[in-house]
């Protein structure tokens, strides 16, 4: 964990000394964002303070004290488990622990059990009920139920939009287990605060054996919804995460916004929207995000068919960008990507028209094969003066290699390596196998080493030392 936070801070302080405002909020948000699954406990204990009873050392602090309650968890466990083992022969109740008996005697369980049905009926008298309006169609009392993890209904009338689910089994607070068979959205109209709210329930289980519309409050909040009750049971508070100031809350939103990805074939103005849209969430929060944060989180959120894209972009100077101009880019990008989509189809349907005419391979012209295609002799007479004319422009360099005589060297735009017949010119040299080289001319040369040469070039006026770095050895190359 020391290591992780460092890290962090680190990073903080380079991202800060190429100008871009990290507050200290930022810090802890990221650090808490960034934390294995074995510290959820503690995240959600700490999301639900107001951030402003939170900085930076304290949360440091927090996780600090948090991994050495964990070592000594850790050692407590290893001496319980040294002492376990002198007993291992000792017979003990599976529900217990205890010996001399086995569970099906257990007076403990039967005692739990006796307490567990009492209780339950307890929580169902405590249970909070609201009058929802699904639809438009008659008001229905639904079970507003804290320990249940998904809303349940069982009139598939309600769906705005349903979808057909295996059965799926779901065990009741009574121990009876019923069969969901689908799952959708429901519009609903609720009463909350006194004002009338319209909203959609989603993800409801369709059961149709249930008795009772069921509410889960898990389900509300897992989904980033603040839920509150008056003393009688009236629904009090129902709204958006984002329209509260806790640490919960930011974390969430900030989580959301600096994770979304588009996936290969979404629709570009829809992540845009979607991207633009968390942004004035943060905002209404009074989390600082600039247009730049914006444009950037666009640009890494992009999938990996537009690397060449948000290459280009890298080049360019922030003060020469701003978020409008990449929004413009991103949309020019896909709308030429379906022009020339377009284009290959139109392409691919002539083609397919003329499958069965012989072409020829040079030209691509019906009615002749290559040997006859007086494209192709017509070409290589024009490359062949074009060698000439070429050959007769080229640049001359002067070098002076490893202190030797000063040669010149042909400066050719046109190849992909350098090349020389001096292998006593090399100050590295390695043998590699017969390797074909294909000159301006048409002639093929073979090169057999390959190494660096350190020359003396004269550049501006002023005279250069440099090492000119793997260069081919090509002995029968006369240039």
């Amino acid at each position: 964990m020391f290591m992780h936070i460092k890290i962090v801070k680190a990073l903080v302080n380079q991202i800060r000394f190429i100008e871009v405002n990290i507050t200290n909020e930022d810090v802890y948000m990221l650090l808490l964002m960034s934390l294995p699954p074995s510290f959820d406990n503690l995240a959600t204990s700490l999301e639900s303070m107001s951030t402003k009873d939170v900085d930076l050392q304290f949360i440091v602090a927090r996780l600090h004290h948090e991994v050495s309650k964990r070592k000594e968890c850790e050692s407590f466990e290893t001496t319980t488990l040294v002492n376990k083992t002198h007993k291992s022969n000792e017979k003990l109740c599976f529900y217990c622990k205890k010996p001399r008996h086995f569970v099906r005697n257990c007076l403990k369980k039967k005692n739990d059990e006796k307490e567990k049905v009492n209780q339950a009926w307890e929580d169902h008298e405590q249970m909070f009920v609201v009058t929802l309006s699904a639809n438009n169609h008659t008001t229905y009392d639904w079970i507003v139920d804290f320990g249940a993890m998904q809303h349940m209904t069982f009139h598939q009338e309600w769906f705005t939009t349903y979808e057909c689910i295996s059965p799926r089994r779901v065990f009741m607070g009574d121990d009876t287990i019923l069969e969901a068979v689908g799952k959708g959205n429901i519009k609903a109209t609720m009463q909350v605060g006194g004002k009338l709210l319209h909203t959609t329930i989603t993800q409801v289980l369709h059961v149709p054996k249930m008795k009772n519309n069921l509410i889960s409050v898990n389900k509300f909040i897992s989904e980033g919804f603040k839920v509150e009750f008056d003393k009688d049971g009236r629904w009090e508070t129902f709204c958006d995460v984002h329209e509260a100031k806790t640490i919960g809350k930011k974390l969430f939103l900030q989580r959301r916004f600096f994770t979304i990805k588009m996936q290969e074939g979404d629709d570009m103005l829809v992540h845009i929207n979607k991207v633009k849209a968390l942004a004035d969430q943060l905002r209404s929060i009074e989390v600082n995000i600039t247009d730049e944060d914006v444009y950037m989180l666009l640009l890494v959120s992009l999938p990996p068919s537009f690397d060449n894209l948000v290459t280009s972009l890298e080049s360019m100077s922030t003060k020469d960008v701003n978020l409008q101009f990449i929004v413009t880019r991103l949309l020019h990008e896909v709308s030429k990507r379906k022009e020339y989509e377009s284009f290959e189809t139109t392409a691919l349907v002539n083609k397919t028209h003329k499958v069965n005419e012989k072409l020829c391979f040079y030209c691509k012209k019906p009615s002749h094969f290559v040997r006859n295609c007086l494209k192709k002799k017509s070409d290589g007479k024009k490359k062949t003066n074009q060698t000439c004319e070429d050959h007769e422009k080229m640049l001359i360099a002067a070098l002076n290699a490893n202190d030797h005589t000063t040669y010149d060297w042909i400066v050719n735009s046109g190849a992909t390596q350098h090349m020389t017949f001096e292998q006593e010119w090399f100050t590295t040299y390695e043998r590699i196998s017969p390797r074909k080289v294909f000159m301006g001319d048409d002639t093929v040369l073979e090169a057999i080493g390959k190494g660096n040469i350190k020359a003396t070039m004269q550049v501006g006026g002023e005279l250069s030392h440099a090492t000119i770095t793997q260069v081919l050895h090509i002995p029968k190359n006369e240039e």
